[in-house]
């Protein structure tokens, strides 16, 4: 890399001499020559987000009178198993749709900065993975632009930037290269942990938000988890109650009086 850019590949490959890599190289010659010249002078920068699920759920319950309504429900027992699924039901739509609009708005605010950016799904309790091709020349003022944004958004979220790492996000276009593992190149230098704000508030813990799916007809139920793979009945009843028993939490402090 400190000799020129890197152009990242898919997959690695194996050739029989080095006649058939020249070979190879020849064929797609301006296809290599017009992606290495547009990723000259650039460096990727990979940026994950997270949020406080304490924070977004007594979002969701200050700004949904249904979902009070529901939470009300089966608090008091008054609210019946379908109360309770349409409550999970609920969260998991406004949670969802909060974290796509925020998504948005934080590539958004990045974006005008790099030259191209690629979103891939994010992991664990991110809700946002994304990448950003970025030219050496604006490094700084992209990591400055990082840590302002962290600032504004506050201490609920959890932003980790990393680079410069070798573009390896960019898009593929046929050539051979685009998304790849993300194994720098041996001769890179180690990059750098931009910690662009304070870690999220406590509470923010895996399986905080349900997200249940039709009840079935069988004896048996199942809902989808976090991760998108099926759940047995025991593991959705702890989910279920483990999210009523947060909105609880979150409605109580919401009524307790302020000091």
């Amino acid at each position: 890399m400190a000799d020129g850019s890197v152009l990242p590949m898919r997959f690695g490959l194996l050739a029989p001499d080095d006649t058939a890599v020249r070979t190879a190289l020849r064929q797609r010659r301006e296809d290599y020559a017009r992606r290495l010249g547009e990723l000259h002078g650039t460096a990727e920068y990979n940026l994950k987000a997270a949020r406080s699920q304490d924070d977004l759920l007594r979002e969701v319950l200050e700004g949904s009178e249904e979902a009070r309504r529901l939470n009300q429900c089966t608090r008091d027992g008054t609210g019946t198993y379908e109360d309770r699924l349409a409550l999970g039901e609920l969260v998991a739509r406004q949670v969802d749709a909060r974290q796509r609009r925020q998504s948005d708005e934080i590539v958004g605010r990045l974006s005008g900065l790099a030259r191209a950016s690629v979103v891939a799904d994010p992991s664990k309790d991110d809700f946002l993975n994304v990448s950003f091709l970025v030219e050496h020349a604006r490094a700084d003022e992209f990591t400055t632009a990082g840590r302002t944004l962290a600032h504004d958004y506050g201490d609920a979220y959890d932003f980790r930037l990393r680079g410069p790492l070798p573009p390896t996000a960019s898009p593929p276009d046929g050539t051979g290269h685009g998304p790849a593992h993300r194994h720098p190149h041996p001769s890179a230098r180690a990059p750098a942990h931009h910690p662009l704000g304070r870690r999220a508030a406590p509470g923010r813990r895996r399986g905080a938000v349900l997200r249940p799916g039709p009840r079935p007809a069988g004896p048996r139920r199942t809902g989808t988890g976090p991760a998108g793979g099926r759940i047995d009945e025991d593991e959705y009843d702890r989910r279920e109650d483990e999210l009523l028993d947060r909105l609880d939490e979150i409605t109580a402090r919401r009524r307790a009086p302020r000091p």
